[in-house]
Protein backbone atom coordinates (compact mmCIF):
# COMPACT_ATOMS: atom_id res chain seq x y z
CA UNK A 1 0.00 0.00 0.00
CA UNK A 2 1.27 3.32 -1.29
CA UNK A 3 1.79 6.11 1.48
CA UNK A 4 -0.90 8.18 -1.24
CA UNK A 5 -3.56 5.42 -0.82
CA UNK A 6 -3.57 5.11 3.27
CA UNK A 7 -5.36 8.73 3.73
CA UNK A 8 -8.30 7.00 1.44
CA UNK A 9 -8.58 3.42 3.10
CA UNK A 10 -8.81 5.60 6.64
CA UNK A 11 -11.33 7.63 5.31
CA UNK A 12 -13.24 4.28 3.92
CA UNK A 13 -12.61 2.51 7.09
CA UNK A 14 -14.19 5.52 8.63
CA UNK A 15 -17.22 5.82 7.26
CA UNK A 16 -17.84 2.30 6.77
CA UNK A 17 -17.85 1.88 10.88
CA UNK A 18 -20.27 4.94 11.23
CA UNK A 19 -22.54 3.13 8.62
CA UNK A 20 -23.16 0.77 10.47
CA UNK A 21 -23.13 2.25 14.09
CA UNK A 22 -26.04 4.80 12.81
CA UNK A 23 -27.73 2.96 10.35
CA UNK A 24 -31.42 2.07 11.49
CA UNK A 25 -31.18 -1.48 13.51
CA UNK A 26 -33.86 -4.18 12.23
CA UNK A 27 -35.47 -4.18 15.61
CA UNK A 28 -36.36 -0.55 15.39
CA UNK A 29 -39.96 -0.40 13.41
CA UNK A 30 -41.13 -3.81 14.94
CA UNK A 31 -40.23 -2.18 18.49
CA UNK A 32 -42.14 1.01 17.79
CA UNK A 33 -44.67 -1.16 15.89
CA UNK A 34 -45.66 -2.57 19.66
CA UNK A 35 -45.50 -0.16 21.89
CA UNK A 36 -47.86 1.80 19.23
CA UNK A 37 -49.10 4.68 21.37
CA UNK A 38 -48.97 3.54 24.70
CA UNK A 39 -46.01 4.61 26.93
CA UNK A 40 -43.32 2.76 28.12
CA UNK A 41 -40.03 2.58 29.61
CA UNK A 42 -37.69 0.45 27.35
CA UNK A 43 -34.48 -0.98 28.64
CA UNK A 44 -32.02 -2.32 26.36
CA UNK A 45 -29.29 -4.51 27.69
CA UNK A 46 -25.80 -2.63 27.02
CA UNK A 47 -24.39 -5.55 24.87
CA UNK A 48 -26.88 -4.08 22.24
CA UNK A 49 -25.27 -1.18 20.26
CA UNK A 50 -27.90 1.74 19.93
CA UNK A 51 -28.24 5.28 18.71
CA UNK A 52 -29.97 7.73 20.46
CA UNK A 53 -31.05 9.26 17.98
CA UNK A 54 -32.97 6.53 16.82
CA UNK A 55 -34.49 6.39 19.88
CA UNK A 56 -36.40 9.64 19.69
CA UNK A 57 -40.06 9.73 21.63
CA UNK A 58 -39.14 6.79 23.49
CA UNK A 59 -38.16 6.85 27.31
CA UNK A 60 -35.11 4.59 27.72
CA UNK A 61 -32.80 3.35 29.87
CA UNK A 62 -29.42 0.80 29.41
CA UNK A 63 -29.66 -2.11 31.42
CA UNK A 64 -26.16 -1.25 33.11
CA UNK A 65 -28.21 2.01 34.76
CA UNK A 66 -31.28 0.80 35.57
CA UNK A 67 -32.56 0.75 39.21
CA UNK A 68 -35.75 -0.54 40.85
CA UNK A 69 -36.88 2.54 41.69
CA UNK A 70 -37.23 3.68 38.10
CA UNK A 71 -40.00 0.74 38.08
CA UNK A 72 -42.00 1.78 40.91
CA UNK A 73 -44.95 3.25 39.04
CA UNK A 74 -44.61 1.45 36.04
CA UNK A 75 -47.18 -1.40 34.75
CA UNK A 76 -44.68 -3.21 32.78
CA UNK A 77 -41.70 -2.33 30.14
CA UNK A 78 -40.33 -3.51 27.03
CA UNK A 79 -37.04 -4.98 27.51
CA UNK A 80 -34.86 -5.27 24.27
CA UNK A 81 -31.55 -8.09 24.91
CA UNK A 82 -29.27 -9.70 22.34
CA UNK A 83 -31.02 -12.70 20.65
CA UNK A 84 -30.40 -15.90 22.89
CA UNK A 85 -29.42 -14.45 26.04
CA UNK A 86 -29.52 -16.33 28.71
CA UNK A 87 -29.35 -13.56 31.11
CA UNK A 88 -31.56 -13.33 34.72
CA UNK A 89 -34.75 -11.61 34.63
CA UNK A 90 -34.86 -7.60 35.78
CA UNK A 91 -34.53 -7.89 39.43
CA UNK A 92 -36.31 -11.71 39.50
CA UNK A 93 -38.84 -10.74 36.51
CA UNK A 94 -38.42 -13.21 34.03
CA UNK A 95 -40.28 -12.17 30.49
CA UNK A 96 -42.41 -14.81 29.19
CA UNK A 97 -43.85 -12.67 26.09
CA UNK A 98 -40.80 -12.60 23.70
CA UNK A 99 -40.01 -12.59 20.18
CA UNK A 100 -36.68 -12.24 18.31
CA UNK A 101 -36.13 -9.75 16.11
CA UNK A 102 -33.35 -9.89 14.07
CA UNK A 103 -30.36 -10.25 16.08
CA UNK A 104 -32.17 -8.73 19.55
CA UNK A 105 -35.06 -10.71 21.24
CA UNK A 106 -37.79 -8.08 22.03
CA UNK A 107 -39.58 -8.49 25.28
CA UNK A 108 -42.75 -7.50 27.09
CA UNK A 109 -42.14 -7.75 31.08
CA UNK A 110 -45.12 -7.02 33.47
CA UNK A 111 -44.80 -5.98 36.45
CA UNK A 112 -47.53 -6.80 37.90
CA UNK A 113 -45.19 -10.26 38.48
CA UNK A 114 -43.81 -8.49 41.73
CA UNK A 115 -46.77 -9.13 43.51
CA UNK A 116 -47.27 -12.88 42.94
CA UNK A 117 -48.90 -15.60 45.62
CA UNK A 118 -46.19 -16.24 48.24
CA UNK A 119 -46.41 -18.92 50.99
CA UNK A 120 -44.79 -15.80 53.22
CA UNK A 121 -47.98 -14.25 52.69
CA UNK A 122 -50.12 -17.01 53.66
CA UNK A 123 -49.79 -17.82 57.10
CA UNK A 124 -52.14 -20.98 57.33
CA UNK A 125 -51.95 -24.60 57.20
CA UNK A 126 -47.97 -24.59 57.73
CA UNK A 127 -46.24 -26.96 60.30
CA UNK A 128 -42.73 -27.61 61.03
CA UNK A 129 -40.98 -30.64 62.73
CA UNK A 130 -37.92 -31.97 64.30
CA UNK A 131 -36.88 -35.02 66.65
CA UNK A 132 -37.40 -32.84 69.61
CA UNK A 133 -41.11 -31.20 68.98
CA UNK A 134 -43.47 -30.12 66.67
CA UNK A 135 -45.22 -26.59 66.11
CA UNK A 136 -48.19 -25.96 63.93
CA UNK A 137 -47.89 -21.94 62.54
CA UNK A 138 -50.82 -19.74 63.98
CA UNK A 139 -49.53 -16.23 62.83
CA UNK A 140 -46.51 -15.77 60.62
CA UNK A 141 -45.25 -12.88 62.61
CA UNK A 142 -44.61 -14.88 65.54
CA UNK A 143 -42.22 -17.51 66.07
CA UNK A 144 -42.96 -21.00 65.60
CA UNK A 145 -40.15 -23.32 67.78
CA UNK A 146 -39.03 -26.41 66.81
CA UNK A 147 -36.14 -27.01 68.56
CA UNK A 148 -34.47 -25.81 71.50
CA UNK A 149 -31.99 -23.67 70.74
CA UNK A 150 -33.57 -19.52 70.40
CA UNK A 151 -32.92 -19.65 66.40
CA UNK A 152 -34.55 -22.74 66.17
CA UNK A 153 -37.94 -20.95 64.76
CA UNK A 154 -40.17 -20.75 62.03
CA UNK A 155 -41.18 -17.40 61.28
CA UNK A 156 -41.85 -14.65 58.10
CA UNK A 157 -38.70 -11.97 58.41
CA UNK A 158 -36.76 -9.71 56.32
CA UNK A 159 -33.29 -10.41 55.34
CA UNK A 160 -31.12 -9.21 52.84
CA UNK A 161 -29.88 -11.09 49.35
CA UNK A 162 -27.29 -9.65 47.34
CA UNK A 163 -28.08 -6.79 48.68
CA UNK A 164 -31.58 -7.10 47.65
CA UNK A 165 -34.09 -7.12 50.81
CA UNK A 166 -37.39 -9.35 51.28
CA UNK A 167 -39.54 -11.33 53.19
CA UNK A 168 -39.12 -15.12 53.36
CA UNK A 169 -39.26 -18.16 56.27
CA UNK A 170 -36.73 -18.12 58.64
CA UNK A 171 -36.13 -21.58 59.46
CA UNK A 172 -32.58 -22.59 60.64
CA UNK A 173 -30.93 -26.12 60.02
CA UNK A 174 -30.36 -28.01 63.12
CA UNK A 175 -27.27 -30.54 64.13
CA UNK A 176 -27.56 -34.12 63.18
CA UNK A 177 -31.22 -34.28 61.71
CA UNK A 178 -33.91 -32.44 59.01
CA UNK A 179 -36.55 -30.06 59.76
CA UNK A 180 -39.47 -31.08 58.21
CA UNK A 181 -41.93 -28.41 57.15
CA UNK A 182 -45.28 -29.60 56.08
CA UNK A 183 -47.50 -27.36 53.49
CA UNK A 184 -51.33 -28.44 53.10
CA UNK A 185 -52.91 -28.32 49.74
CA UNK A 186 -52.05 -25.59 47.99
CA UNK A 187 -53.91 -24.01 44.94
CA UNK A 188 -52.66 -26.45 41.64
CA UNK A 189 -50.36 -24.82 40.05
CA UNK A 190 -46.73 -23.69 38.98
CA UNK A 191 -44.39 -23.12 41.93
CA UNK A 192 -40.71 -22.25 42.45
CA UNK A 193 -38.80 -22.79 45.81
CA UNK A 194 -36.68 -19.73 46.42
CA UNK A 195 -33.79 -20.03 49.16
CA UNK A 196 -30.82 -18.20 49.79
CA UNK A 197 -28.46 -17.36 53.08
CA UNK A 198 -28.68 -13.76 54.53
CA UNK A 199 -26.05 -11.84 53.21
CA UNK A 200 -24.52 -11.53 57.15
CA UNK A 201 -23.95 -15.60 56.95
CA UNK A 202 -21.94 -15.45 53.55
CA UNK A 203 -17.87 -16.62 54.52
CA UNK A 204 -17.31 -18.54 51.45
CA UNK A 205 -16.21 -21.52 53.10
CA UNK A 206 -18.98 -22.89 55.48
CA UNK A 207 -21.48 -25.64 54.74
CA UNK A 208 -24.27 -25.89 52.53
CA UNK A 209 -27.69 -25.94 53.03
CA UNK A 210 -29.69 -29.10 51.48
CA UNK A 211 -33.22 -28.33 50.92
CA UNK A 212 -35.55 -31.23 49.56
CA UNK A 213 -39.15 -30.80 48.16
CA UNK A 214 -41.65 -33.78 48.04
CA UNK A 215 -45.09 -34.23 46.84
CA UNK A 216 -46.82 -37.46 47.94
CA UNK A 217 -48.95 -39.55 46.76
CA UNK A 218 -49.22 -42.16 43.79
CA UNK A 219 -47.51 -40.15 41.28
CA UNK A 220 -45.50 -38.21 43.97
CA UNK A 221 -41.76 -36.40 43.27
CA UNK A 222 -38.95 -34.72 44.93
CA UNK A 223 -36.53 -32.29 44.29
CA UNK A 224 -33.58 -31.01 45.87
CA UNK A 225 -31.50 -27.42 46.36
CA UNK A 226 -28.06 -26.84 46.89
CA UNK A 227 -27.86 -23.57 48.95
CA UNK A 228 -23.87 -23.02 48.85
CA UNK A 229 -22.27 -20.67 51.21
CA UNK A 230 -22.59 -17.61 48.26
CA UNK A 231 -24.49 -14.57 48.64
CA UNK A 232 -27.91 -14.68 46.57
CA UNK A 233 -31.49 -16.37 46.09
CA UNK A 234 -31.07 -19.91 44.57
CA UNK A 235 -34.43 -21.12 42.46
CA UNK A 236 -35.99 -24.11 42.37
CA UNK A 237 -39.23 -25.04 39.44
CA UNK A 238 -41.26 -27.54 40.89
CA UNK A 239 -43.43 -30.17 38.96
CA UNK A 240 -47.10 -28.68 38.43
CA UNK A 241 -48.84 -29.21 42.31
CA UNK A 242 -51.90 -31.75 41.93
CA UNK A 243 -54.71 -30.33 43.79
CA UNK A 244 -55.54 -31.90 47.43
CA UNK A 245 -52.02 -33.16 48.50
CA UNK A 246 -49.33 -31.47 50.81
CA UNK A 247 -45.94 -30.67 50.01
CA UNK A 248 -43.51 -31.53 52.50
CA UNK A 249 -39.89 -29.51 52.65
CA UNK A 250 -36.70 -30.80 54.60
CA UNK A 251 -33.86 -28.26 55.67
CA UNK A 252 -30.83 -30.18 56.78
CA UNK A 253 -26.49 -28.70 56.72
CA UNK A 254 -23.62 -30.83 57.85
CA UNK A 255 -22.47 -27.70 60.28
CA UNK A 256 -25.04 -25.77 61.26
CA UNK A 257 -23.32 -22.24 62.25
CA UNK A 258 -24.34 -18.94 61.03
CA UNK A 259 -26.48 -20.76 58.61
CA UNK A 260 -29.12 -17.92 58.39
CA UNK A 261 -31.59 -19.76 56.07
CA UNK A 262 -34.65 -18.25 54.84
CA UNK A 263 -36.71 -19.61 51.73
CA UNK A 264 -40.07 -18.94 50.28
CA UNK A 265 -42.39 -20.91 47.88
CA UNK A 266 -44.11 -18.55 44.76
CA UNK A 267 -46.49 -18.95 42.35
CA UNK A 268 -44.65 -18.73 39.08
CA UNK A 269 -45.21 -14.62 37.79
CA UNK A 270 -47.85 -14.57 34.79
CA UNK A 271 -48.11 -11.85 32.46
CA UNK A 272 -52.03 -12.56 33.00
CA UNK A 273 -53.97 -10.88 35.53
CA UNK A 274 -54.62 -14.02 38.26
CA UNK A 275 -58.11 -15.75 38.34
CA UNK A 276 -60.67 -14.33 40.84
CA UNK A 277 -60.42 -17.24 43.39
CA UNK A 278 -56.28 -16.73 43.18
CA UNK A 279 -56.18 -13.25 44.34
CA UNK A 280 -54.73 -12.70 47.33
CA UNK A 281 -56.56 -10.07 50.36
CA UNK A 282 -54.40 -7.18 50.76
CA UNK A 283 -51.63 -7.12 52.90
CA UNK A 284 -51.62 -5.29 56.33
CA UNK A 285 -49.71 -2.40 56.65
CA UNK A 286 -47.79 -4.01 59.82
CA UNK A 287 -44.01 -3.64 59.67
CA UNK A 288 -42.38 -7.05 59.23
CA UNK A 289 -40.03 -8.25 62.19
CA UNK A 290 -36.34 -9.48 61.71
CA UNK A 291 -34.70 -11.93 64.02
CA UNK A 292 -32.10 -10.73 66.41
Amino acid sequence: MTKKALPWVVTLALVGTAFFVHRTPSWLQPLFRAIGDQSFLVVIDEEIAVDPNHLKGLVWISRDRLKRKHLKDLDQVFWLRPRGSTRAGLFGLQANECRDEGPVQLCLVKLDAWNPWRLSKKGRGISVASQAMTCKVKDLRKKCFYGHQGWEYLRREQHQFAGDRRPCLWTHPMKDEAVTVTVDALPPGDYRLIAGLDDSAVRGDLSAVEVSVAQKGSKGWRKNLTVPDRKGLHLLPLPELRPGEALQIEVRAKETGARFFCWDLERSGSLHPPKREDKEPPAKSKSMETSP
